[in-house]
């Protein structure tokens, strides 16, 4: 009897210990997750982009600061919590070890062969798009009827909108219009104006190329005598204009690592084009120019010009 007490003793003793030790852990892990919260929350709080309201396009770019606000979001967003920035240099890592994955997982299969690999809908279902802007129509004693004007594109009508099981009907205007505003004539309310923007041409046909000092040289296609804006791996940004046939070509300033260039092209109306992204590889060229000089003292001095910020061995 003595025996099981003493055995039923430390089997109370060993739990209450187990139980002590997780919690210490879950304690532990707890404030290191509450440790990194607090570093990227200092990240952002301390954002370059935090003072930057109110400021003109030309002031953005004499502050090296994105065009648009859009774009500094971006960069917050997208940031390493661990590093306070964007870390455009990983993304050609990451996308190989994607395309492995996917390779591995996918070779020799095709959707909808088997069913794991089902086709799933995803739409549409009646779902006309981000809108932004919305009319009654003033002609409508009983306010069912209603105009919206689609981000996507088109002006559309739906004549019951109290009904959830309505539906929405073009309007006679081409569907690739991105209406903006809906507005009706104060005197004669027939009459329904909408305002739309034509977006500028995504800029397109990139090239990248670099010298042996590391300056990257960007070429392509856009709008003619459109505005291009481009931001390099370091932050940096920097604008040149399309010719009249909308071809553009652009030298970064400064020698550029690896990664990624963003582009986009405003009008002479100040509408921007969607952003594209162009990953690049700078790649090591041989030394050139090498010079060799021996002194009596044996020592040997050897130079040349190489990549900038590249590591020279001499065997």
């Amino acid at each position: 009897m003595k025996r099981k007490l003493q055995l039923l003793l430390g089997i109370i003793v060993l739990t209450f210990g187990i139980l002590a030790l997780n919690n210490i852990l879950s304690k532990k892990s707890i404030s290191e997750i509450e440790q990194k919260r607090l570093v990227h929350e200092q990240f952002l709080a301390n954002s370059p982009f935090k003072n930057t309201d109110g400021l003109t396009k030309m002031e953005r770019l004499e502050q090296g600061l994105p065009p648009t606000k859009y774009l500094e979001r971006i960069w917050e967003l997208t940031m390493n919590p661990a590093l306070g920035r964007p870390t455009p240099e990983n993304l050609e890592q990451i996308r190989a070890d994607l395309q492995e994955v996917h390779t591995a997982q996918f070779a020799n299969r095709v959707p909808g062969d088997a069913s794991g690999n089902d086709w799933i809908e995803r739409g549409p279902d009646n779902v006309g798009g981000r809108s932004r802007a919305v009319m009654f129509d003033p002609n409508d004693l009983t306010n069912e009827t209603v105009f919206a004007g689609g981000v996507s594109g088109g002006l559309w009508k739906n004549t019951n909108i109290s009904n959830a099981s309505s539906v929405w009907t073009q309007v006679g205007l081409p569907e690739n219009l991105n209406i903006s505003c809906i507005a009706s004539d104060p005197n004669d309310s027939d009459i329904i104006s909408v305002a739309f923007i034509v977006k500028p041409i995504t800029p397109s046909n990139t090239s990248i190329t670099h010298d042996n000092l590391g300056l990257v040289t960007i070429s392509g296609k856009a709008g003619p005598n459109s505005t291009i804006t481009v931001i390099f791996p370091d932050g940096s940004q920097q604008q040149t204009t399309a010719d009249n046939n909308g071809n553009y070509s652009l030298v970064s300033t400064a020698p550029q690592n690896s990664g990624s260039v963003s582009i986009s092209s405003e009008d002479a109306q100040g509408n921007d084009s969607d952003v594209i992204s162009v990953a690049f590889t700078v790649t090591p060229t041989t030394p050139t120019g090498t010079t060799v000089n021996a002194g009596i003292t044996s020592l040997v001095n050897v130079s040349g010009t190489a990549l900038a910020n590249t590591i020279i061995t001499v065997s």
